[in-house]
């Protein structure tokens, strides 16, 4: 899981070198930012968190011990208002939603401040991947201050995004799904553990005949929206007897390491014990090294190893 550590000296060449041009230096700080970056540069970032209360603070995003991302948050106390700022991922790790948990962690920092009342930032308008992400975090679009940036010769439109205390503050409820409606919903959420799956009718068809043998549906919902789904089941065998099987569990990759699958999992937990139920029992790929990490963390450990045969295979086994 990540978490934030403060920004120091040590990691000034590490930084700098996720850079490798002036277009990537101004998409990450600005017009006043120039390539290479230098580390009186980044020196100059720091001195700003040094008054009283700070101006700025700049963090390393670790995850495993390893520096996946920095981030900085700056602080305009009269006002009540936070920036998040100056945000970049280790190449090697981007495209597996680091820069989302490390955003969810300052904001969440931010409003730890009693006198921050907004967080905003600004995005270049041609980052559509960005803001999408912005926009599932809960961040609003409020305007484009147009032609606003100038890199290499081209001017860039720079947009305008936030979110205020109580609207990032909306709870988190748990609930079940029980509507066609409600299933086309969390049709995007599963498609990420489910890539398969064609469209949202041929979701819900398989809800609906699944939901004739025993299968359920839960989701953690914010704003209406599903951010983690669990699909289950209550059966019987000879090796536990009665449990819980958990058929699909997924939290969206925007908002993974918030809490939310252990959130959705501490709920199919109660669930078993409403029902008398001594196991909690699920299935997972032997690739996926992060899911292992995260149930173990929860408590769940691995007791089996399940094998399956593809009848439609041209390997038969060779007779004995």
């Amino acid at each position: 899981m990540i978490h934030l550590v403060p920004f120091a000296a040590e990691h000034f060449d590490l930084v700098c070198s996720w850079f490798t041009n002036e277009v990537e230096a101004v998409q990450w700080g600005g017009p006043s930012v120039s390539y290479p970056l230098a580390a009186q540069m980044l020196q100059a970032m720091l001195d700003e968190g040094k008054t009283n209360p700070p101006n700025r603070l700049c963090w390393m995003a670790q995850e495993d011990g390893e520096s996946v991302g920095h981030i900085q948050l700056a602080l305009d106390w009269r006002s009540g208002n936070a920036t998040l700022s100056r945000v970049v991922i280790a190449p090697q790790m981007r495209g597996q939603g680091k820069g989302s948990q490390m955003l969810r962690l300052v904001t969440e920092h931010a409003f730890g401040f009693e006198a921050i009342e907004r967080v905003e930032l600004n995005v270049y308008a041609w980052n559509s991947v960005a803001i999408r992400t912005y926009e599932k975090l809960g961040l609003k679009l409020e305007g484009t201050r147009r032609s606003s940036a100038s890199v290499n010769g081209e001017r860039w439109d720079t947009c305008i995004m936030s979110v205020l205390r109580e609207e990032w503050h909306q709870p988190l409820t748990v609930r079940r799904v029980e509507t066609p409606e409600d299933v086309a919903l969390c049709f995007p959420l599963m498609r990420q553990l489910r890539p398969h799956l064609e469209n949202e009718g041929d979701f819900i068809a398989r809800w609906q005949r699944q939901k004739a043998t025993g299968y359920s549906l839960i989701a953690l919902w914010k704003d209406e929206q599903p951010v983690a789904l669990a699909g289950y089941r209550i059966q019987e065998n000879l090796i536990y007897g009665p449990h819980l099987y958990v058929d699909d569990l997924v939290t969206d990759a925007d908002v993974r390491g918030s809490g939310a699958g252990h959130r959705l999992l501490d709920r199919l937990k109660a669930e078993c014990g409403e029902r008398d139920l001594s196991l909690l029992v699920l299935d997972t790929a032997l690739s996926n090294s992060l899911g292992h990490k995260f149930y173990y963390r929860e408590g769940l450990l691995p007791r089996a190893l399940r094998f399956s045969y593809d009848i439609n295979s041209d390997h038969a086994p060779l007779p004995a």
